[in-house]
């Protein structure tokens, strides 16, 4: 069978809480880029904990514009001075 040639401990169980799981995978990808020349050698595990840590932080929300904003984004606007002013 295909595993019996892995090295032991090379396979993740699923029995680990969610985050966690998601946290060790992100650190073995992190592993792998090392090992690829990707990321510098060595591995360090402190690098490994931040490159997963952001890897899971949920992206930063947009901003999103006013309702009616988007109908000014794309019209020129002319601007007229009120009677009696410099007009500057």
């Amino acid at each position: 069978m295909w595993w019996r040639s892995w090295p032991a401990g090379a396979l993740i169980a699923d029995e680990l809480a969610a985050d966690a799981l998601a946290l060790v995978r992100a650190k073995c990808l992190f592993a792998l880029e090392v090992h690829a020349g990707q990321r510098p050698d060595p591995y360090h595990d402190h690098a490994a904990t931040r490159y997963a840590q952001r890897a899971l932080q949920p992206p930063p929300r947009a901003h999103r514009a006013p309702p009616g904003a988007a109908a000014y984004a794309n019209s020129s606007l002319t601007l007229i001075a009120k009677p009696g002013s410099s007009g500057d």
